[in-house]
C-alpha cells in the first residue's frame, strides 16, 4: 500500500514537472508556464523565466520585474515577486503592481496595490482600494482604504478609514484617535 501511494506522488511530482514546461506565444514572445517550482532564486527552478498562469511554489519566491503571477504566489519564507495578481501566501511579502489577497504571518508591504493585505505588520505605498488586517497597520500616500488593527497609521498623503485601539491619520477628522478615525 505504501509503494502505491509512493508510484502515485512520484507519478504526480512527473507529470506537474511536464505541465510547468515552457510554452512561447507566438504575437509576444513571451513564455507562460501553469505552474512553477523554486527552490531558491538562481540555485533551481523551474521554469526560469516565465509569465505564470496558475500556481508558484517555493521556498523563496523571487519574480522578474517584466514577469507577472496570474493565480497563486505560495512561498515558506519569504515571496518577493512583482505583478501577482490573485493570492499572495509566504511568512514575509513583498510586492509591487499586485492585487488581490496577501496573506502573511509576519510583515506585508506593497507598493501599488489594491485587495486586502492580513500579517502582523502590513504597509501600502502609493496604492488604492484596500484593506489591511493586523496588528499594525501602516498607509503611504494612499486613497481610499480600511484599516483594522491596534494600531493604524497613515500619513498626511492619505485618506481612508480606520477602526481600532490607536488610530493616526494626519487627514483624519482628529489627528490621533481612539478606535475610529477618517
Amino acid at each position: 500500500m505504501k509503494k502505491q501511494i509512493l508510484i502515485m506522488l512520484l507519478m504526480c511530482l512527473c507529470s506537474t514537472l511536464l505541465l510547468s514546461s515552457e510554452v512561447v506565444t507566438k504575437k509576444t514572445d513571451q513564455s507562460w508556464s501553469p505552474v512553477k517550482f523554486c527552490l531558491w532564486p538562481g540555485v533551481w527552478s523551474i521554469p526560469s523565466d516565465s509569465n505564470i498562469y496558475g500556481a508558484n511554489f517555493g521556498f523563496a519566491n523571487f519574480g522578474r520585474k517584466d514577469r507577472k503571477v496570474v493565480g497563486a504566489d505560495m512561498a515558506l519564507f519569504c515571496s518577493q515577486t512583482d505583478n501577482v495578481k490573485g493570492l499572495q501566501m509566504a511568512l514575509t511579502n513583498v510586492s509591487s503592481n499586485g492585487s488581490g489577497a496577501e496573506l502573511g504571518l509576519g510583515f506585508d508591504i506593497a507598493n501599488n496595490f489594491s485587495g486586502m493585505q492580513m500579517a502582523l505588520i502590513t504597509r501600502a505605498i502609493e496604492s488604492k482600494s484596500f484593506f489591511q488586517l493586523g496588528f499594525g497597520n501602516d498607509a503611504i500616500k494612499s486613497n481610499s482604504f480600511f484599516q483594522l488593527g491596534l494600531y493604524n497609521k497613515a500619513d498626511k498623503d492619505s485618506d481612508g478609514f480606520q477602526v481600532g485601539l490607536i488610530n493616526v491619520m494626519d487627514k483624519g477628522y482628529l489627528p490621533v484617535t481612539l478606535f475610529v478615525n477618517f
